[in-house]
């Protein structure tokens, strides 16, 4: 993919982590985007390998409505009493002059953010996850691509 993909696999990541904490309650452990795949680790309780279908094709419907994203900056005072803005469990995102990047998916999720995205979902394309391994009793390693 090279290095051009870059805010696809941003923008794809944003998306797979808002459906795994709105839909199974899972928390960034860890991210690492490659130039051909990417990782990304959950605190999952309950995750099985059945879930990995239907994981990919809530993703896929969600980059498939097309929304458009858009980035903003908030006071660092207003992000900490945001909790819906936070993904990880204990990074925290860059703070720069009292302010906190967040990046929204209009209609869809907002969240604190430094990465380049995309104008719009559908631009990403389709998404996988190529395999998974677990890094503890409920700590998931999802690996991930988008086809070409």
């Amino acid at each position: 993919m090279g290095r051009g993909s870059w805010p696809l696999l941003v923008t794809v990541l944003h998306v797979l982590n808002k459906i795994a904490l709105r839909d199974y309650g899972a928390r960034i452990t860890g991210v690492q985007i490659g130039e051909d795949s990417s990782r990304i680790d959950f605190k999952w309780e309950g995750f099985s390998p059945a879930v990995v279908a239907e994981v990919e094709g809530k993703v896929n419907a969600a980059l498939a409505e097309n929304r458009a994203l858009k980035a903003y900056t908030i006071s660092e005072a207003e992000f900490r009493q945001r909790d819906d803005l936070r993904r990880t469990l204990t990074a925290e995102p860059p703070v720069v002059d009292g302010r906190v990047r967040v990046v929204e998916i209009v209609g869809f999720d907002a969240q604190a953010c430094g990465g380049t995205h995309v104008a719009t979902t559908a631009e990403v394309g389709h998404f996988r996850i190529t395999r998974t391994d677990n890094k503890g009793r409920i700590n998931k390693r999802l690996y991930v691509r988008l086809d070409d």
